[in-house]
């Protein structure tokens, strides 16, 4: 297992796995896995604040939705190429924008969950690999694996506005609730950065 995200209920878990085309439907209550979907995911996978939809970022250059069935499986009911490899997703924290990261081309792109339209694309540093959204929607976190770095993206203004230096291989992100701290996890240095 890779990632995992929960639906906002927490009765579903949905599991991605590294190196298999799969992504597990787990119910949370019994531990048993309720579905398996023949998709390779990555670390791309986020569950809509709705209750009703789940966002794949496919390695194959696809971003899926999936729609939640009253038992709790899912079914595909979209899909829109992009372009590169899909790392990772964030859908922000009202539900108005999904984020997508391209590692393999540096891209972030700001897209419409309801209907997959690009409303927004922007560059991070080398290799970006994790992402957070901020509470105001359209500010974006992207950590850098290539480059040692964070890169802030303001959507609404249409640029980076910032690049931090944090320490060796920055992977996971975690942002606070009221936006105040991001807490970096530098795989290689077996660190975290804190960021104002």
């Amino acid at each position: 297992p890779l990632a995992a995200a929960f639906s906002p209920d927490g009765a579903f878990a949905y599991v991605t796995h590294n190196g298999r085309k799969r992504v597990d439907v787990v119910d949370v209550a019994s531990g048993s896995i309720a579905q398996t979907l023949p998709y390779q995911a990555y670390r791309g996978v986020a569950a809509h604040a709705d209750g009703q939809h789940v966002f794949l970022a496919g390695t194959s250059g696809q971003l899926v939705r999936l729609v939640r069935q009253a038992d709790g499986t899912l079914s595909e009911d979209a899909s829109w190429p992009f372009v590169g490899f899909l790392s990772t997703l964030a859908i922000s924290p009202g539900g108005t924008w999904l984020y997508l990261v391209s590692n393999s081309n540096s891209r972030v792109w700001q897209i419409d969950p309801a209907t997959g339209d690009v409303h927004g694309e922007l560059s991070a540093q080398v290799y970006p690999y994790g992402i957070a959204v901020a509470p105001d929607e359209t500010t974006v976190y992207v950590s850098n694996a290539g480059g040692d770095d964070v890169s802030v993206l303001d959507f609404a203004a249409g640029e980076e506005v910032a690049v931090v230096p944090v320490d060796l291989n920055p992977m996971g992100l975690a942002l606070a609730a009221d936006g105040a701290a991001l807490f970096v996890a530098n795989s290689d240095a077996d660190s975290i950065s804190v960021i104002d």
